[in-house]
């Protein structure tokens, strides 16, 4: 019984601390480093792999969401041309 309420209260703590961090706008800060990471990472194995990108790749990086840049880097391991990445 006193277990479940303390599962309770951790419960409602960690919404109560999410609202908050949403409220001081920290979670946009962290979705924001999170989709920069994938970008990051993104043009690095590529550049890695296919040497200068062209400007149109960097565009398409800069202007994705963080999902969508998941998926390239899932093409890139299968990809064999640069376009193929992006499909």
């Amino acid at each position: 019984m006193l277990t479940e309420r303390i599962d309770q209260w951790i419960e409602q703590w960690k919404l109560e601390g999410y609202q908050e961090a949403y409220n001081q706008g920290y979670l946009e800060s962290y979705q924001k480093g999170y989709r920069d990471g994938h970008a990051n990472a993104l043009h690095l194995v590529l550049q890695g792999r296919f040497g200068e990108l062209p400007a149109w790749v960097s565009e398409k990086i800069n202007n994705a969401d963080s999902i969508t840049l998941k998926h390239w880097l899932i093409n890139f391991c299968r990809a064999d041309r640069l376009e193929a990445i992006f499909t």
